[in-house]
């Protein structure tokens, strides 16, 4: 028995054959075949555009993920870095140094591998170490090291060098740093910080999550707004490698056409490390930072191995808004965003309540000063453009190369910590000049440069208050060096014959030179008549180093001046004996290391050995020496700048500042502030001024001497640096003990005596007359110079000068009209009398003096 149908499943069936039938009529019809053919062509155009757009960014993602998705640029290196036994470090603060050295615990790791075990860190140098030196084992106790063990022979050892660590990526042109690493140097806590806050289904997802694009899409219609927060982080690292930021529907369509071929190319770590390496982090100074590498060093100046749970969170929350939420400027915006993102950790399961709420807590500890400290910008600044003598631009940017320099971090952050202590000194002293009353002063400026003066290498550089605020490297401004200079002037007349003892006489004193006249004046005016070339430098008298120049000879200063390379201006005047014409501080650094190396100028240099990613030497600097003066002149002169720094105008850097170490140095005040100085194993030269040249009215002790001094404290605290040695004579230099009224040897019967040194030959002969009873008057030679001036060496024919009016042997004197050339005049002098009983002592000095300086006058 058939069962009758439904009337409502047949009305169903017709209704369904009804429109059927109806769209196969309309299909037929022309209406519909036009619509049909429509219809098939945009299917064909809308495959034939995904085919086209498919390969298209198809290439563009095989070629940026061929090369390497970022430029590989040359990483800078700073110079090894010694440890010691006994030091204060633990096995924690060596591992941070040797990850940012570029070691790890990998076997495969070509710079090096490190074994922690307990309380000892066994260190492996690679194949592309600095140095092929040994590998070594380093115990701790008690938060030092306490025993480095050669793992070669199994031999105690008392040092060890550390592999250089990273400053930085030379940068590119828009001003990108970025340090790269791999997936797993990420610490697991800033990968879940980052997947919690931005793409908690990253591990799930084929690029695109479509629950969150759906929800988004969603509620966009619901509220009637784009919908935002979809792009997970396959689709950012798409929109920063390939796109720009711009809102739209076309570049939203890209993106997600990237992401799925990002997908197929690439697994999920991957995808992670290039997304970590790539976001934006905002800016730090004057450059953008880029990545969470260079994230972690710029905020909190650490590796980003080494971050906590906060600084993780406050990483991983930064890209929403790299201005806006900058930590340093909105400390409460970061650290409610970092909340956020403690949150969704919680809320994804990868911390405890306990661990939330310690790390909510936690206040923000970020960097201070660590631009300046830890990148060096400046410095860098300067190896890049030392780089470029032998490679282009282009080729450093995009190269892998390893450019170890002689930066030494530890005095890097002593120079910019000096600078910041000392210019706030500087600020109150400018803020209390009369000029500003009720003004708003302007800001000084500074530069300090440090190198070791034995080599030549460059150990600092600061070369401005604030590299954000202007890159203006002030170390290679040309200002007036003023003052510094006038050692040379010393120099080149200790050169002609005259020792530290001779006699000048400081009085008003018009200087000609191609018929135009010169007239210096002392600070405040001061006169002070016949003093020594000794007291002229220590009290740094301007009058008298003219005619002290005027002595040696304009062009022998010149001369001398020029083989130190102390500007390009440099003329033979008698202005230049007061250091009129300009000079960078790295010229005045480079000039001074000729006192430390016994007349002998090391050039500064910055850059130390180059080599490729294959370890290949492409270029390496070796130390250059240029002969500037001999030996003995450049020891006497330092023994001057050791008396500047005791009892002349740098005494402040005893007696204030309490720096203690044997040292010698000279301030100069121009419309600048200037200090240079040195001890045997460290020289500093700090400038400070206005930019715009406007005079500081602050003497060099009183503006560059603090910051040189607290420098130097600091710096001397270092292992390398500590205890450095006196300043010994070389061989040809006598040291005599004088009578400090007739500069005559000192006899028992001299009370007031002093110690002067002089290239022997040079020095007094004869016994003090004025306490001793009676006078002689044997002639004094002075012609005892044993260098032939053919070898570069000094004349050893020497004027000689006789005794008289009592003073015999007495100092050779300054000359009120020298002969052509400032050479010194001989003269014949009657015997000496008796010693007249009726002056004092002080009458009978001053007597004797200007009587010898009368008979030079007639002459």
């Amino acid at each position: 028995m058939k069962t009758r149908p439904s009337a409502r499943g047949s009305k169903k069936r017709s209704f369904t054959a009804r429109l059927a039938n109806g769209s196969i009529r309309f299909i037929k019809s022309p209406a519909g075949k036009i619509l049909g053919g429509l219809t098939l062509a945009v299917l064909l155009a809308g495959g034939v555009a995904f085919n086209h757009y498919w390969w298209k960014y198809s290439k563009l993602v095989d070629a940026r993920l061929a090369g390497g998705p970022f430029n590989r640029a040359s990483k800078v290196l700073a110079a090894p870095d010694p440890i010691f036994v006994g030091q204060d470090l633990d096995a924690e603060a060596i591992l941070a140094r040797l990850r940012e050295a570029g070691y790890s615990d990998s076997q495969h790791n070509a710079v090096g591998r490190y074994i922690v075990k307990d309380n000892a860190v066994e260190v492996y140098p690679g194949p592309l170490s600095y140095f092929a030196q040994e590998p070594a084992v380093l115990y701790f106790e008690d938060g030092k090291i306490a025993r480095v063990v050669s793992l070669n022979d199994n031999t105690p050892q008392t040092a060890y060098e550390l592999e250089p660590e990273l400053i930085t990526h030379l940068f590119d042109d828009n001003r990108n740093k970025r340090r790269i690493f791999k997936f797993e140097d990420f610490p697991p806590v800033l990968i879940n910080a980052v997947v919690a806050i931005e793409d908690h289904r990253f591990y799930s997802h084929y690029g695109i999550d479509i629950i969150r694009f759906t929800k988004a899409a969603f509620d966009g219609l619901v509220h009637w707004e784009k919908p935002r927060g979809t792009s997970t982080l396959t689709q950012q690292l798409a929109r920063n490698f390939f796109l720009t930021p711009e809102v739209s529907v076309e570049r939203k369509a890209a993106e997600m056409l990237i992401a799925f071929q990002l997908e197929t190319r690439l697994d999920k770590d991957q995808i992670f490390e290039h997304y970590a390496n790539q976001v934006n982090m905002g800016r730090s100074g004057s450059f953008n930072v880029m990545g969470m590498g260079e994230g972690a060093r710029a905020y909190f100046d650490k590796d980003v191995r080494d971050v906590t749970l906060a600084e993780a969170a406050l990483l991983a929350g930064l890209p929403q808004g790299p201005s806006y939420l900058n930590p340093y400027r909105h400390p409460d915006r970061a650290k409610n965003r970092r909340a956020q993102v403690l949150r969704a950790m919680l809320r994804e399961g990868f911390i405890n309540q306990g661990q939330f709420d310690q790390a909510n807590a936690e206040e923000l500890h970020l960097a201070q000063g660590h631009i300046e400290s830890s990148a060096a910008p400046y410095y860098v600044d300067l190896v890049n453009s030392a780089l470029q003598e032998h490679f282009n631009s282009d080729e450093l940017i995009s190269s892998d190369y390893w450019v170890y320099t002689t930066l030494d971090k530890n005095l890097q952050r002593a120079a910019v910590e000096a600078v910041r202590v000392g210019m706030e000194q500087v600020d109150e002293a400018i803020a209390k000049q009369r000029r500003w009353k009720g003004k708003e002063p302007p800001r000084a400026q500074a530069a300090l440069v440090a190198l070791d003066p034995h080599t030549g290498e460059v150990k600092a550089i600061v070369g401005g208050r604030d590299y954000g605020e202007s890159q203006l490297n002030r170390v290679l401004a040309k200002r007036q060096p003023g003052s510094v200079f006038k050692p040379f002037v010393y120099a080149a007349a200790i050169e002609k014959g005259y020792t530290p003892s001779t006699l000048v006489d400081d009085v008003p004193t018009t200087f000609w030179y191609d018929d135009q006249p010169y007239e210096p004046a002392n600070f405040m005016n001061k006169i002070y008549g016949l003093i020594t070339f000794r007291e002229a430098l220590r009290k740094s008298i301007n009058i008298a180093t003219v005619k002290v120049a005027e002595m040696a000879g304009y062009q022998n200063v010149y001369d001398l001046a020029k083989r130190a390379d102390l500007g390009d201006s440099l003329r033979p005047t008698p202005s230049l004996a007061l250091g009129s014409y300009e000079a960078t501080p790295l010229q005045v650094a480079g000039a001074y290391t000729t006192f430390v190396n016994g007349g002998v100028m090391k050039k500064p240099y910055f850059v130390r050995l180059v080599r490729d990613a294959t370890g290949n030497e492409l270029l390496r600097r070796e130390p250059v020496d240029v002969e500037v003066m001999d030996g003995r002149v450049s020891y006497i002169v330092t023994n001057m700048l050791e008396d500047v720094m005791l009892h002349g105008t740098a005494a402040g850097a005893r007696y204030r500042y309490n720096f203690t170490e044997p040292a010698a140095g000279k301030t100069g005040t121009d419309d600048d502030g200037w200090f240079a100085g040195f001890t045997d194993n460290l020289l500093c030269v700090v400038w400070v001024g206005f930019d715009d040249n406007t005079d500081l009215s602050l003497e060099g002790a009183r503006s560059a001497l603090p910051i040189w001094a607290e420098f130097m404290k600091r710096a001397h605290e270092q292992r390398p640096y500590r205890n450095p040695a006196p300043f010994e004579p070389p061989e040809g230099v006598v040291s005599v003990t004088l009578d400090a009224d007739t500069y005559e040897l000192a006899t028992s019967s001299c009370t007031n005596v002093v110690n002067e040194v002089f290239i022997a030959g040079t020095e007094p002969t004869h016994y003090c007359s004025l306490h001793s009873g009676g006078g002689l008057s044997l002639a004094t030679s002075v012609s005892g110079w044993d260098a032939d001036p053919e070898q570069g060496g000094l004349p050893v024919d020497r004027p000689v000068v006789s005794a008289a009016e009592g003073v015999s042997g007495a100092p050779r004197i300054a000359p009120a009209a020298p002969a052509v050339g400032g050479q010194p005049i001989t003269v014949a002098l009657p015997e000496a009398p008796a010693k007249p009983a009726a002056k004092n002592d002080d009458e009978q000095k001053n007597g004797v003096l200007k009587k010898v300086f009368g008979i030079f006058k007639k002459k």
